[in-house]
C-alpha cells in the first residue's frame, strides 16, 4: 500500500486523525501535486484548503460541491492562512513576493 493509499484510507476512515495528520505532512502533499505528475489526481483527492465557508480545512472536491448553479470557476487568494490572505488581497498585483505552497499547488491542479 502506497503511503497516498493510507492517507486517503486515513481520511475518510479518521477524518479528525488525518487533519492532525494534514498538519504535519500538508505541504509535503502540496509539493507533491506539483511534482509528482503521475500521482497528481491521487494527492489533489488528500489536499485541504482553508475556505471563506467555514472554519474546517476542506477538500477541492467540497468546494466544487458548492458553488452556486451556473458557476464554473473557482476563484482563490493565497497567504499565510485565511487572515493573512484577507489582508493580503488589499496589496498590490504588481508587488514583488514569494509564491506559497498553496498557489504553487493550485496553479497545477
Amino acid at each position: 500500500m502506497q503511503i497516498y493509499d493510507l492517507f486517503a484510507k486515513i481520511s475518510v476512515e479518521q477524518p479528525e486523525k488525518y487533519l492532525e495528520l494534514y498538519k504535519s505532512a500538508g505541504t509535503a502533499l502540496k509539493i507533491g501535486a506539483v511534482e509528482d505528475e503521475k500521482s497528481r489526481e491521487r494527492i489533489v483527492k488528500l489536499l485541504r484548503f482553508e475556505s471563506s465557508a467555514g472554519e474546517d480545512l476542506t477538500t477541492l472536491d467540497a468546494v466544487v460541491e458548492r458553488r452556486k448553479s451556473g458557476q464554473e470557476q473557482i476563484y482563490f487568494i493565497s497567504g499565510a492562512g485565511q487572515k493573512k490572505a484577507d489582508v493580503s488581497s488589499s496589496q498590490s498585483i504588481g508587488e514583488e513576493k514569494s509564491i506559497p505552497t498553496d498557489e504553487q499547488a493550485c496553479l497545477h491542479l
